[in-house]
């Protein structure tokens, strides 16, 4: 409340509070969920403007399809669409969702199955005695509100988080049917004092993602670990319109190539210097049937001998990140050496395939040992060569990772402009994959 008793109102909220209005739940590495967004929605969406840019959700006016975003998206867990803002407290959040249960028995018979979730959409998470605050909350507000619907005449199944959590996940909300009416899950979207209140109306694929992962004819966990999420969001990071030359000249098996066509990408082109991965690469783009993508066994050095001069939009790839490392192994300087004379050559020969103004998005390695993080040496050498990047990387690690991922995008500037010769900034340790 402010000294004058009348509800706090973000600024964000002011901002929107005559606007269409969406939310996305973000993904393990938030930074990296809202920067897919962002991709997506300026390319397909130039009017839709992020409002609320928060740790765990983000808030997003304009008039969306959510349903067709959240499938789109590889790095958004659920999202929906908000149905009222500016809530002073969570009890006015529970008067608006016994209002709006009791509204929807009278369009239904049988029993109404529910869920409440609550995520923050400010930049402090979730977590500790304030997370144990909510999730209490959820459970006492589910119960009651069962209650004040059998009291009604209503039979009401309430589906809670696990005790001491403050979110379904997207399994269960699949599973309950909460995002297809007249099923439904409630979201909490906290802003400090303000709270916004929404409906589920999509979930993740998660089903789609472990059969393209885990059920594809060729699988090797050697050359073939980058997650399909992931892929996707570096597809999606390209920004390239669906008819643009894309390509992965480190196809391995093909994981990057399969998001783009089920993407739409219609001109799709990868490339591998071994032939067994280019087989593999091929009958795993077969099995897939989204669309035919060329893809021919060549060395990433020299693309100029398998791909015309200029002719690539975008290059989205993740090339050999060295060897596995087991408990107490390290990398050496000569390994890290070979690695980016590699990246750098590639980065040379990228320049001759790609048009001026063209984008690649790639992963480089990061090794954590005892909380350090050792790079290779060689961003400072590709902006060299021509190339810019102005935003931030993005750091993509497990918990208990030896070796994490780096996530750069490049423009090739084009010969009458300057590079700027500037380190991008790693992301802060907290995102996680």
């Amino acid at each position: 409340m402010d000294e004058a008793g009348s509800p706090k109102i973000t600024r964000a909220a002011e901002m929107i509070r005559n606007s269409a209005l969406s939310f996305f739940i973000l993904g393990r590495v938030p930074e990296l969920s809202l920067c897919e967004i962002e991709s997506v929605l300026s390319a397909a969406n130039p009017s839709a403007s992020h409002v609320t840019r928060g740790i765990e959700a983000a808030i997003v006016s304009g008039d969306l399809s959510v349903p067709a975003l959240v499938d789109r998206f590889g790095g958004v867990i659920k999202g929906g669409r908000v149905i009222e803002q500016a809530l002073s407290n969570y009890d006015m959040a529970s008067e608006v969702i016994s209002t709006k249960l009791k509204s929807a028995t009278k369009d239904i018979s049988g029993r109404l199955t529910f869920g409440i979730s609550a995520y923050s959409v400010s930049q402090k998470p979730l977590k500790g005695n304030e997370a144990r605050r909510v999730s209490a909350w959820i459970q006492k507000t589910g119960i009651e509100l069962k209650k004040e619907l059998r009291d009604g005449g209503v039979s009401a199944r309430f589906v809670a988080p696990r005790k001491g959590e403050c979110s379904l996940s997207s399994v269960v909300v699949e599973k309950n049917n909460l995002s297809r009416y007249p099923c439904v899950e409630y979201v909490i979207l906290i802003d400090g004092d303000s709270t916004t209140l929404g409906i589920t109306e999509a979930v993740q694929d998660f089903e789609a993602y472990s059969r393209r992962d885990y059920h594809r004819p060729h699988r090797d966990m050697k050359t073939g670990l980058l997650p399909p999420k992931i892929a996707r969001i570096m597809v999606n990071l390209a920004g390239v319109k669906k008819d643009s030359v894309l390509a992965d000249p480190f196809c391995g098996l093909g994981t990057i190539l399969q998001e783009a066509l089920l993407l739409g990408h219609t001109r799709v082109i990868g490339g591998d210097i071994d032939e067994k991965n280019v087989r593999a690469a091929q009958e795993n783009v077969a099995w897939l049937n989204a669309g035919p993508a060329e893809i021919k066994q060549c060395d990433a050095r020299k693309l100029v001998s398998c791909f015309q001069e200029h002719s690539i939009d975008a290059i989205v790839t993740e090339p050999t990140l060295g060897r596995p490392l087991n408990a107490g192994q390290t990398i050496s300087r000569k390994e890290i050496a070979i690695l980016c004379d590699l990246y750098i050559d590639s980065f040379r020969s990228f320049r001759d395939v790609l048009k001026p103004g063209g984008f690649v998005v790639i992963v480089f390695p990061v090794w954590v040992e005892n909380g350090k993080q050792t790079r290779v040496p060689c961003i400072e050498d590709i902006v060299q060569l021509g190339f810019e990047n102005d935003k931030p990387s993005i750091v993509i690690a497990r918990e208990d990772s030896r070796v994490a991922r780096e996530l750069f995008v490049f423009t090739l500037v084009p010969p009458d402009n300057t590079p700027r010769n500037k380190r991008p900034r790693a992301a802060v340790d907290r995102n996680r994959l």
